[in-house]
């Protein structure tokens, strides 16, 4: 808005749809369709309106991309004694 461009113009241009450029601008991350395309966005607008693409994805990922105490906790191992055979059909 303040470099006067019109949004139809940066979705010619940037491939971005125009939807998701308003999301980009008002930080509604919940519109966008997942933090990939929330960062390749970030980076191909950015880089369009002669931003420092690298900052804003990285204030994205400080501020929205948390990882969550789940994802740090090692899962269970896997017991190594193995699976009981099933009997042989072959006298059937």
């Amino acid at each position: 808005m303040r470099a006067k461009i019109d949004i139809s113009e940066i979705e010619a241009q940037t491939k971005i749809r125009a939807k998701y450029l308003r999301a980009l601008e008002n930080e509604e991350w919940d519109l966008l369709p997942g933090p990939t395309f929330v960062k390749t966005f970030l980076r191909t607008y950015a880089d369009y309106l002669g931003l420092d693409a690298r900052n804003l994805v990285e204030q994205y990922r400080s501020r929205y991309e948390r990882t969550s105490a789940t994802e740090l906790t090692p899962s269970p191992s896997r017991s190594t004694t193995p699976a009981p055979s099933c009997p042989s059909t072959a006298g059937a």
